[in-house]
């Protein structure tokens, strides 16, 4: 599943905080909704070759 989000305008430069509350069950079957945590960064694509395999 891919979760789009719109806003009604421009966001500002600079960092920010996302909130959501979610009602439902979460498992750890790897199917359905399950918990996974995503860090995501900035990097140029000289560097990403080296910092992912």
């Amino acid at each position: 599943e891919i979760l789009v989000l719109g806003f009604d305008r421009e966001l500002p430069l600079g960092e920010g905080v996302l909130a959501m509350d979610f009602t439902g069950t979460l498992n750890d079957q790897m199917r359905g909704f399950y918990r996974r945590y995503i860090v995501l960064y900035h990097s140029d694509s000289i560097d990403l070759t080296q910092k992912l395999p």
